[in-house]
C-alpha cells in the first residue's frame, strides 16, 4: 500500500528507472552497437558514392569510384581494429618484466 500523503512521483521514484523504462535500458545497452553498423555502413558506402560523383563531374570514371572504394575499405578495417583494440583487456607491463 501506498502511503496517505504520497504523490505518484513519490511512488514512481521509489519504484527505480528500470521498472518505469523497461526499454530505456534495453536501448541504452544496444546503443553501442547501433552506433557500430551505422559507422561501418557509412565508412563503406559514402566515399565511393561520393568518388561516383567525382567520376561523374570530371569524367574521370572509373577512377574516382576506384580510390572511394579503396578508401571506404581502409576506413571499416580502421574502425574495426580500434574497436578490437579497444576491446582487448589490458595488459600487466610489469609482470612482462620479471
Amino acid at each position: 500500500m501506498s502511503e496517505p500523503g504520497a504523490s505518484s512521483e513519490d511512488r514512481s521514484s521509489k519504484q527505480g528507472a528500470s521498472s518505469e523504462h523497461p526499454w530505456r535500458d534495453a536501448w541504452q545497452d544496444m546503443a553501442p552497437h547501433i552506433d557500430l553498423g551505422w559507422r561501418l555502413a557509412s565508412a563503406v558506402a559514402v566515399p565511393p558514392l561520393l568518388g561516383w560523383g567525382v567520376d561523374y563531374a570530371l569524367t574521370t570514371a572509373p577512377w574516382g569510384m576506384l580510390v572511394g572504394t579503396v578508401f571506404g575499405l581502409v576506413s571499416a578495417a580502421y574502425i574495426l581494429v580500434t574497436l578490437y583494440s579497444s576491446a582487448q583487456p589490458p595488459t600487466d607491463q610489469s609482470a612482462d618484466k620479471n
